[in-house]
């Protein structure tokens, strides 16, 4: 019984102690410091390049190709023939 109610009180514990409120950090720059989101003055934004892949098939025993966008989930071009 002692073991049981050891066991409720410390995953009582840690669903409140989850739900504190706590400072949210991000990573900027090349060193990625740590800061308060909140100091959002000195962030800078990196832009990342779009990750995109081509895709291809076999119809009619000639090779199509056709663009996919991972960033975006989508179609960039139709297919095409080679």
């Amino acid at each position: 019984m002692l073991k049981k109610t050891l066991l409720i009180s410390c995953f009582s514990f840690t669903l409140f102690a989850g739900n504190l409120s706590t400072p949210a950090y991000i990573a900027y720059g090349a060193d990625t410091t740590a800061v308060l989101a909140n100091d959002l003055d000195d962030v800078i934004v990196t832009p990342m390049a779009e990750q995109t892949e081509w895709m291809f098939r076999i119809v009619d025993g000639k090779y199509q190709m056709r663009l996919w966008s991972y960033t975006y989930g989508k179609w960039l071009t139709e297919w095409q023939w080679m």
